[in-house]
């Protein structure tokens, strides 16, 4: 990216792929992420919140990204979704010549990037990268959707569904 990174994930807990991202913001890359809240909260409240249980079977690898962002200054919000936020596409420098989206399966987590070494198994997924400027049109609309909240049953009455698209 040259320009702007607009990232919907459900899941973040791979380092490498957090320290790319915050490699293009510090590069002067506008960059909005939006992130599913519900791996960044605990299901019921700790006794003692100070107290990281390890990362291993927690979402700590995802609270430490997120921590990351922030301090880098990157633009990250949580979903606006109470069910799950299953989003997983990211524009790139929507309205320039290299403009692309990058979506599929994969969620940028170790088990799905390859990056895990602990000895968890890899899960198997895909990655389709669609290059231009209609195809980053339509994904940058739907960011914006999912960014100000109206998505879900509730707005589709009144909104409209995603619309298909020919890529050329």
């Amino acid at each position: 990216a040259t320009d702007s990174l607009a990232i919907a994930v459900q899941e973040i807990d791979s380092e490498p792929v957090a320290r790319r991202i915050i490699a293009a913001k510090q590069r002067g890359v506008q960059v909005r992420v939006i992130l599913e809240g519900d791996y960044l909260v605990e299901e019921t409240a700790r006794p003692d919140p100070w107290v990281v249980l390890g990362i291993g079977g927690t979402n700590e690898g995802n609270r430490q990204i997120l921590n990351a962002f922030l301090r880098a200054r990157v633009d990250v919000i949580l979903d606006l979704n109470p069910k799950i936020f299953h989003q997983k596409f990211i524009v790139r420098d929507e309205g320039e010549p290299n403009s692309a989206v990058l979506t599929g399966s994969t969620n940028f987590t170790l088990t799905d990037t390859g990056h895990n070494t602990d000895g968890r198994g890899n899960n198997l997924n895909h990655i389709v990268v669609l290059h231009g400027a209609t195809a980053a049109s339509q994904y940058l609309e739907e960011f914006e959707r999912l960014r100000s909240g109206t998505f879900g049953d509730l707005h589709e009455r009144v909104e409209s569904r995603p619309r298909e698209f020919n890529l050329r």
